[in-house]
């Protein structure tokens, strides 16, 4: 992965002069379009992220295995508690870099801030990359669970 970045990286567009690139009006017009929308979900996703948070601690303050007379095992609250709160620090994260991806080109097209502006990409960079390995990890593990289902399913149709 760090080899196909690095190419990534390294195959960009060269400026001569870094300030050629400016933002014009029509730029800015999407930008904010762009900004306001991630505003939007990122909110959204900070609630989710809250919700999957109290859920959590739900999952380890009361067992599931005694709701609605289910089959989980008892004590089976902590790992699913602890599987919640996994998820819950990385739609944080998630939450975070697109939320500071709006405030930062939010300041940058209203003050002209170079460095807001740099800031706004660089977080949007991060959410992308982050995005892109647990797509990468959600990709593996579907993999995995379906070479296991076969391999079940021949032990099975061998019995």
């Amino acid at each position: 992965i760090s080899k196909h970045i690095r190419y990534m990286e390294e195959n960009l567009p060269k400026f001569e002069n870094r300030e050629e690139l400016v933002v014009n009006s029509d730029m800015a017009i999407d930008l904010r379009k762009a900004m306001s929308w991630a505003k939007f979900l990122s909110i959204m996703m900070f609630i989710g992220t809250g919700m999957m948070f109290l859920l959590s601690i739900v999952c380890f303050a009361v067992d599931p295995s005694t709701w609605f007379d289910n089959d989980m095992e008892p004590g089976a609250g902590g790992i699913l508690g602890g599987v919640y709160l996994a998820v819950t620090v990385i739609y944080f994260f998630l939450s975070y870099f697109m939320y500071m991806f709006s405030v930062k080109i939010k300041r940058a097209i209203a003050d002209g801030d170079k460095a807001a502006f740099g800031s706004g990409i660089r977080n949007m960079k991060y959410y992308f990359q982050l995005g892109g390995i647990l797509t990468i990890v959600a990709l593996g593990l579907v993999v995995l669970l379906i070479i296991l289902g076969l391999i079940g399913m021949a032990a099975f149709l061998s019995m």
